[in-house]
């Protein structure tokens, strides 16, 4: 009698997909951003083409080092990066904050003319009625990180708004440890 082998037609398939679902389970629960061990370079993406969840938006121009403007979903928008606050620009009276004019020359390098990913956390829009939004480049670039990371913006937790904290965090304590922009003595 020969021995009976197990039919995996039925069974196969299911499994792989149950797989398949489990790894984009993991991959989306962390953010899509996972660290890349790599403290001066930038924050890489999945390497997915669009993040789940994510808005494509062409940028028009950058306000100072935390905000700009783009056009999304065929509207023009104000978004204010989250998690970071950029020193503030001179103007109306105000003599303006130092590296304030680098962030923002450094943010308007990084994106200015370009599509942009755009990635919501909890909050969709603060009380100036600007969207909140994490920012990717299409080469995996996380823009408010990099700008922590050099320097050139205090991180800020400006709760529900955490699900990149930790990593935001870690670029400031990289930057303050550099001694760069904002942390130069």
């Amino acid at each position: 009698m020969k021995p009976h082998k197990p039919s995996y037609r039925g069974g196969l398939l299911p499994l792989l997909l149950l797989l398949v679902a489990a790894v984009v389970w993991i991959v989306s629960s962390q953010g899509g951003t996972p660290e890349t061990g790599d403290p001066t370079g930038t924050q890489q993406t999945t390497g997915r083409q669009t993040e789940v969840g994510a808005q494509l938006a062409q940028v028009e121009r950058v306000v100072d080092g935390d905000t700009l403007i783009a056009q999304v979903d065929g509207r023009r928008e104000r978004i204010r990066l989250i998690g970071i606050d950029a020193p503030e620009m001179p103007g109306e009276g105000k003599s303006g904050e130092p590296f304030a004019q680098e962030a923002s020359a450094r943010l308007a390098s990084l994106v200015e003319g370009r599509t942009v990913q755009l990635l919501r956390d909890k909050s969709d829009r603060d009380t100036y009625d600007r969207l909140l939004r994490y920012i990717y480049l299409e080469d995996g670039t996380f823009v408010n990180r990099q700008l922590a990371l050099e320097g050139l913006a205090d991180v800020k937790s400006y709760p529900p708004d955490t699900a990149m904290q930790s990593l935001l965090d870690e670029a400031e304590r990289d930057a303050k440890s550099l001694n760069l922009g904002i942390w130069s003595d």
